[in-house]
């Protein structure tokens, strides 16, 4: 019996859009560390989601996994 599997509310960045972001990097235009806003343990996991949702003042969240 095979089991359907449905993603919602998901989305993800194109190769355009990764490309873009390699490229403003290599060019030293910013620092990487000045995209990252927030950083979580994975034990405020849902409040790194909820930071990301609310995106104000947000670039990037990062959950720690060490």
């Amino acid at each position: 019996m095979s089991k359907e599997v449905q993603i919602k509310g998901s989305s993800g960045y194109t190769d355009e859009d990764i490309s873009k972001v390699v490229e403003h990097l290599n060019n030293h235009h910013n620092k990487l560390s000045t995209l990252i806003t927030q950083v979580y343990k994975l034990d405020d996991i849902q409040a790194a989601f909820d930071k990301a949702i609310e995106a104000k003042g947000t670039i990037k969240v990062v959950v720690d996994l060490t």
